[in-house]
């Protein structure tokens, strides 16, 4: 029997034994003690004698009494009750047991208390969750599920030709349980130490111009909102989401631009602007983006009413169903090219914005900033500058670019730099 005196210091660095559990008994209230198995569960009991025998209860988990104090409070408060005749295991006994916290009701706590307020694709994870998780373990009591289980269920993703897949579920999985002990539901997470399946492979898709001329006439031919919303992904070079869910309200049609010379701000003309909000944006920070004339005749063409830019709804929501987007688009490139184009996704038109200003010349720094890409270190913090010249400079040289390829001209074709 080990004894020690448990301060928060001691309780915190106590350290799962290789097997079995250990019990450390207080040096400040007889009786009361930390148990700590090889899982990493902790627990509190007290040991007490009554009615001449002696008894074992647990006080509670460190998870749902955290601070050794109040464990020691509430041990002398049944300690009080057995000097009065009461007996705490049997009045436990007495009472029935609640019932265990399942996976489909954890799911259903996080989603609602953090997916929802700290993810912005938190729709992406409840799917995800519901398709492939619950299904096996939703009745199950979330303490129930152990590192086997998680491997297991990875394993049958990834052996299902879906290895991808399967890395996405653990990441989700792990949120959940990782979520779940921050909040102290569990004691541990089962998905702790739990590798991917699947072997990542970076994607490096850039259309070729021919490529991008294809998609554009394609997504010209299927008009409307759902047109437009290609064409000014090619522009821009936004993430699909963030110019889905566009808002007339976040244009800026008359926003001086100004720069520095000689020591003072000088306004060199006006540029039309849509700025993302920081919740719209995965570095979550307020993003400007300018619209070249080529962007600002896609938005023209498009009826002024309700909420978005964007919508078959008549604005009242974002433009959505973008695997039906795609379908569409991949039998109309078919056709104008004779033959499918080799694989390609949304976001890699984002990268063959990129990749073009990158050959039209345009400064790496400039180009980040076009693409809302978070900066780090302290840098972040002292450089204010939001770039729009720049910006404004290198989103007019690629729309000016991509409508040269579409509908050549000599007097507007602009050289391109060997990458």
């Amino acid at each position: 029997m080990s004894k020690i005196r448990l301060t928060q210091v001691a309780v915190d660095k106590v350290r799962p034994p290789a097997a079995g559990r250990v019990e450390l008994f207080d040096t400040h209230l007889p009786g009361f003690g930390l148990r700590v198995s090889a899982t990493g569960a902790k627990s509190w009991f007290l040991f007490y004698r009554a009615a001449g025998r002696q008894r074992r209860y647990t006080v509670g988990t460190l998870a749902a009494i955290p601070k050794v104090e109040d464990a020691r409070d509430r041990a002398r408060a049944l300690l009080h009750d057995v000097a009065r005749g009461i007996d705490p295991a049997d009045a436990r006994d007495a009472e029935p047991a609640p019932a265990p916290v399942t996976v489909a009701a954890l799911a259903a706590d996080f989603i609602n208390r953090h997916a929802k307020v700290k993810n912005r694709s938190w729709r992406g994870t409840e799917r995800l969750l519901a398709l492939h998780v619950l299904p096996a373990w939703g009745k199950r009591p979330a303490s129930s599920i152990a590192y086997h289980d998680v491997e297991a269920l990875l394993d049958v993703l990834a052996d299902g030709g879906h290895p991808i897949l399967a890395n996405r579920a653990l990441a989700s999985i792990r949120k959940m349980f990782n979520w779940s002990v921050g909040r102290r539901i569990l004691p541990v997470s089962p998905a702790a130490g739990v590798k991917p399946p699947g072997k990542e492979v970076e994607r490096q898709r850039v259309l070729t111009d021919a490529e991008l001329v294809i998609v554009w006439r394609a997504a010209e031919a299927v008009g409307g909102a759902t047109g437009a919303f290609v064409r000014l992904l090619a522009l821009t070079g936004q993430r699909r989401n963030e110019v889905a869910g566009m808002r007339w309200a976040d244009i800026d049609y008359n926003r001086p631009v100004i720069v520095v010379q000689n020591n003072k701000e000088v306004e060199i003309g006006k540029a039309t602007v849509w700025t993302l909000p920081r919740e719209s944006t995965k570095a979550d920070r307020s993003h400007e983006v300018p619209l070249a004339p080529q962007a600002i005749e896609i938005l023209a063409a498009l009826p002024r009413g309700g909420e978005f830019v964007l919508s078959t709804t008549g604005g009242t929501r974002p433009v959505s169903g973008y695997s039906k987007i795609k379908a569409k688009l991949d039998a109309l490139t078919e056709a104008e090219a004779g033959a499918p184009l080799a694989p390609w996704r949304f976001h890699d038109l984002r990268r063959t914005a990129g990749t073009g200003l990158a050959r039209l010349g345009t400064p790496v720094s400039t180009i980040s900033r076009v693409l809302g890409h978070a900066e780090g270190g302290v840098t972040k913090i002292y450089n204010r500058h939001g770039y729009l010249p720049e910006k404004c400079t290198a989103l007019d040289a690629w729309a000016r670019y991509v409508a040269a390829l579409i509908r050549p001209a000599e007097d507007n074709v602009i050289p391109m730099k060997r990458a």
